[in-house]
């Protein structure tokens, strides 16, 4: 046998002084066995009456639910939400006389309702009682206050409008002559001089045929030089994330290639994936060859061309968690979880997640998981 601890407590739900009353009331309680243990997370039946005069009286109302427990043995109901059994819970009439409430529950989820409550209403659910008790007439209106006192002086007003200019005075007299200038003369022909902002550089004359081109502010012969490489630097169709020293580095797409797809042929050992930094392409092809699974996320990379890029392939666990690290320059990578080429085992690969930056092992079918694409400086 089991039994139910009835916690009942009513709330009533008053929007505003216009609004309609909700014609429900909440109910609560704590189901528990024979042992008195919790009944958790099962699916229980409950039947609720509203008795008039009396805990045997006249059934104004009745309703059923089939609420869930959750893993404290608590249930929640909505009284006049549930499957009507008799009666109308909006057209209760709160003033006529006290009410009674019956709760019963069979804690199989049948109709063999075993377990009943009956607890009087202390106080009218004052929200169901308003809206159908109306309204007084409308007093006379009361005689006006006192004047208050004067408040502060306001925000001085906009400036008019300009005067009309005056006529134009007699011109002055000649002022005295300036010092000599300083510009040089020069020792080649076409020699060129130029400001830097505080003094005077030549510019030595270039070979013929050669174009003078603006280099951050310096007149420079021939094209400008390639600045330095930089992490988070915008580069090659993505963002730059690693520079190995040597001129070589490691790039990020800008955007997903896939959010949601699968690593492919769980349960199959995929030889020759890596998990460091620039085995990214090595174990694409691994998976790529290794495969047969279509649509997987090193495929998706190893077809796709971006930005003018036909070299993606699908990061290592090490290569993404760079992406983690520069995602503020690489953008939209701060949510989700992504796939890595990198194989845990059999049935699992490694996978990061944006938001903690952190790396973890998911099924290998599992199609939910985003896909992020990278690329090397070439």
């Amino acid at each position: 046998m089991k039994r139910i601890t009835a916690l009942l407590f009513l709330v009533f739900v008053v929007a505003s002084a216009l609004a309609q009353a909700p014609n429900r009331m909440s109910f609560q309680a704590v189901a528990r066995d024979a042992s008195n243990e919790l009944i958790v997370n099962n699916t229980i039946s409950a039947r609720v009456s509203i008795l008039q005069g009396s805990a045997t009286g006249i059934i104004v109302f009745q309703e059923e639910h089939s609420p869930q427990t959750n893993a404290n043995g608590l249930f929640t109901i909505q009284i006049g939400g549930g499957t009507l059994v008799a009666g109308s819970f909006e057209n209760i009439d709160w003033s006529t006389g006290v009410y009674f409430i019956k709760s019963e529950v069979d804690p199989n989820g049948g109709t063999n309702y075993s377990i009943t409550s009956t607890t009087q209403f202390l106080s009218v659910p004052y929200a169901l009682y308003a809206e159908t008790s109306g309204g007084g007439s409308e007093g006379p209106q009361g005689p006006a206050g006192p004047q208050g006192p004067a408040g502060p002086q306001g925000p001085a007003g906009a400036n008019g409008t300009n005067g009309i200019n005056g006529t134009q005075g007699p011109q002055g007299p000649q002022g005295p002559q300036g010092p000599a200038g300083t510009f040089q003369s020069g020792d080649n022909p076409g020699d060129m001089l130029y400001w830097d902002g505080s003094a005077w550089v030549e510019i030595p004359a270039g070979a013929t045929g050669t174009t003078l081109t603006m280099c951050d502010g310096v007149p420079t012969w021939g094209p400008c030089p390639e600045p330095p490489l930089e992490v988070g630097m915008a580069y090659q169709g993505g963002v730059i994330i690693y520079l190995d020293g040597n001129g070589g580095g490691l790039i990020a797409a800008t955007s997903d290639a896939s959010i949601g797809t699968l690593w492919g042929c769980e349960g199959t050992n995929i030889n020759g994936t890596s998990i460091t930094v620039g085995g990214g392409l090595t174990s694409t092809e691994a998976i790529y060859v290794g495969c047969a699974t279509a649509n997987t996320a090193a495929k998706i990379c190893y077809d796709l061309t971006f930005n003018g890029y036909s070299d993606w392939y699908l990061p290592t666990r090490d290569e993404l968690l760079l992406v983690a690290q520069n995602a503020a320059a690489v953008g939209s990578f701060t949510s989700g979880t992504f796939w890595t080429s990198t194989q845990a085992s059999n049935t699992t690969a490694w996978t990061v997640n944006a938001a903690t930056g952190t790396s973890s092992s998911a099924f290998k079918n599992s199609n939910t998981i985003r896909v992020r694409p990278i690329r090397s400086i070439n």
